[in-house]
């Protein structure tokens, strides 16, 4: 299940595979709570994700760099970049031949891609062959962690290498949680794991390397008394270190879905016994179809107003839908297409705190998916954007008329209920123990935490700012940069 990309809507919301954060009410939409995905096996979320692989723009980069990270701008990363991958896709001064990761593009492309890709183009978005290359900016087909249509996760492509080669012993604890660090004279010594029932310590020699993702590596650092201290004081966590930061600037990427009823034959509407079984015949002999392309097929990265300095809007197309109906989200049951807006530049914050000192409890989440006027806009913008696509040929022919909301006579108002009511995050945290120098920084560009020797974050939680697009790409970047380092000075 975990090999086969369909396999992830089984795995969503399923606690055998998926932490299942739940946020606190958010008031930028109307008090609604929501689910955060995470994954909880064996390649973290990389294991459960749609597998789509977009690094960024170099100006994401670029961003970090100047907020106080020197080495970490996108000139830096390239070489990084390039020594993870292994991908025919592109010029080799951008895309790397001979790494562990294999990118490749989805191994079908729907008619009613093409379509729309044809659409995009008529309507004036500029195109591009290689969103990972030279050109960010424009419409182009999907990249994805695959090889001959089976998932490629963090522990097959990095983990189990390791694992097998025997040079440098690695030892792979399963059914183990973590639970906390032990600290002693200001030195991180060790990490505390929950195994099979049993408290157990396990003592490092040189340092620890937390990598539990934006959610869980800053709760792992409050359990263990590494954060705000009055707060943890408060809870009866002995403070270590007072770092205000840890848990503060959480960011996600809000997005909204729209979905159109269309002419002609979707995925969703081919999961039958018939329709079903024909696809896995085919997916068993080539590696191809709906069991291999659970992700956008097409995106792109546009401006939402020609004054945008930079592409700030990620578009995506699915050729199928859901719909809401007997209490829940269900495929829609006549062909259908789904679009998803993502406002890329993310300005909300939100933040990670404890709820008690035991840690087995989650986490508080707080995140205002919509509190910046400007990410609303840019949605509004976005959603607009995709109905002047479906306008035009050839995929006005397809669209048959438009689910929830028609954004051909919304009025304003009817787009902020909407967006009230069917906004939310896409699933990449980031932020929440932030790199830099300033007052807020958890760790430094080195990426360790400040104020505790052996110990450093690399994850996504150390991203000062978002990156323009999804968030798997940047989560590796950052585990290669922190092995360089770690390399050249292992404390």
């Amino acid at each position: 299940r975990t090999r086969v990309p369909v396999g992830t809507k089984w795995m969503y919301g399923r606690p055998a595979y998926d932490w299942q954060h739940v946020t606190e009410p958010d008031p930028s939409l109307r008090d609604r709570a929501e689910r955060w995905a995470a994954g909880r096996v064996v390649g973290g979320t990389s294991t459960i994700n749609g597998t789509v692989y977009v690094r960024g723009a170099a100006h994401d980069f670029d961003s970090w760099r100047d907020a106080g990270n020197p080495g970490w701008g996108y000139a830096d990363l390239l070489p990084l970049f390039r020594q993870l991958e292994s991908t025919r896709i592109g010029d080799d001064a951008w895309r790397g031949r001979t790494g562990p990761l294999p990118v490749a593009w989805t191994r079908s492309r729907h008619p009613l891609a093409l379509a729309t890709a044809a659409a995009m183009r008529a309507a004036g978005l500029p195109w591009t062959d290689d969103v990972n290359g030279a050109q960010f900016e424009g419409a182009g087909w999907a990249q994805v962690t695959q090889r001959d249509g089976l998932r490629v996760n963090a522990a097959r492509a990095f983990l189990h290498p390791a694992l097998r080669e025997g040079r440098h012993p690695v030892r792979l604890w399963t059914s183990a949680v973590g639970v906390g660090l032990a600290v002693e004279g200001g030195r991180c010594t060790g990490a505390r794991v929950l195994r099979q029932g049993r408290l157990v310590e396990v003592r490092a020699r040189r340092g620890v390397v937390l990598c539990a993702g934006a959610v869980k590596s800053p709760q792992l650092l409050m359990l263990s008394g590494i954060g705000p201290g009055a707060a943890l004081s408060a809870l009866g966590i002995g403070v270590q270190v007072d770092l205000p930061g840890v848990g503060q600037g959480l960011m996600d990427h809000p997005g909204v879905k729209l979905s159109a009823h269309v002419h002609g034959s979707t995925y969703n509407v081919e999961a039958g016994p018939v329709d079903g079984l024909r696809h896995l015949w085919n997916y068993i002999r080539r590696r191809d179809g709906p069991f291999a392309s659970p992700h956008a097929q097409l995106l792109a990265h546009v401006r939402s107003t020609p004054a945008a300095s930079r592409p700030d809007l990620q578009l995506g197309f699915y050729p199928y839908a859901f719909e809401r109906r007997d209490g829940g989200v269900r495929r829609a049951r006549s062909p259908a297409v789904m679009f998803t807006v993502m406002a890329s530049q993310g300005r909300g914050r939100g933040s990670i705190t404890l709820a008690s000192a035991d840690p087995l409890a989650p986490p508080v989440i707080r995140h205002e998916v919509l509190a910046s006027d400007a990410d609303r806009q840019a949605l509004l913008a976005g959603c607009r954007l995709v109905h002047r696509i479906a306008s035009t040929a050839p995929l006005a022919a397809v669209i048959r008329d438009w689910m929830e909301i028609d954004p051909g006579s919304a009025s304003e108002a009817d787009w902020c209920r909407y967006l009230d009511a069917r906004a939310s995050v896409t699933h990449h945290p980031a932020g929440s123990c932030r790199m830099g120098d300033g007052g807020h920084a958890v760790v430094d560009n080195a990426l360790r935490v400040r104020g505790v020797e052996g110990l450093r974050v690399a994850d996504n939680a150390v991203m000062p700012a978002p990156v323009s697009g999804n968030a798997q790409a940047a989560a590796y970047v950052i585990g290669a940069k922190a092995a360089t380092m770690i390399l050249a000075d292992p404390v």
